[in-house]
């Protein structure tokens, strides 16, 4: 866990984040598909790539230490609000949102250079959709669900 930050294993917090990959997993099982497609490397990289290197550059050794502790909040609760640490997932929000209109616009200069060839459209859209989901899922899932729980101290 994280130096100087105490933690307590939450059972609701367990089976928040369980649920979440569930559902999410599951749509997709029973939509007809495989898992693994929704894996596109190019875009990962652009949306977390540019994510952490912002993050770096604005908290610097704070993200470091907010890594670990971070992960650590997806299954356990906080004992006391961490400002700092709420800030940096509140400004993660905002980055990974910015680094999937970043990747999205790659993926349509993408497309539109390839546009004569059909076999290219097809990874530039998904450049352009998964950098999209990526950042929304980086955002509104992982940051907020950490920003909640540094920012105020709650009975479970």
């Amino acid at each position: 866990m994280s130096e100087g930050q105490a933690y307590r294993f939450s059972i609701c917090r367990l089976i928040g984040t369980l649920g979440v990959l569930c559902v999410i997993v599951g749509s997709i099982v029973i939509a007809g598909e495989a898992p693994p497609i929704f894996i596109n490397v190019p875009s990962g990289l652009i949306t977390v790539g540019i994510t952490f290197f912002l993050l770096l550059g604005a908290y610097g050794g704070g993200f470091l230490r907010f890594i670990p502790a971070s992960l650590a909040t997806l299954f356990c609760s906080p004992l006391k609000p961490n400002p700092l640490y709420a800030a940096i997932a509140k400004s993660g929000s905002r980055y990974a949102i910015g680094a999937g209109l970043i990747g999205a616009l790659i993926g349509t200069v993408i497309v539109l250079k390839h546009a004569g060839y059909r076999s290219q459209i097809g990874p530039g859209i998904a450049v352009a959709l998964f950098t999209l989901l990526y950042a929304f899922f980086l955002s509104r899932v992982f940051f907020a669900f950490v920003y909640e729980a540094y920012t105020a101290k709650r009975d479970e």
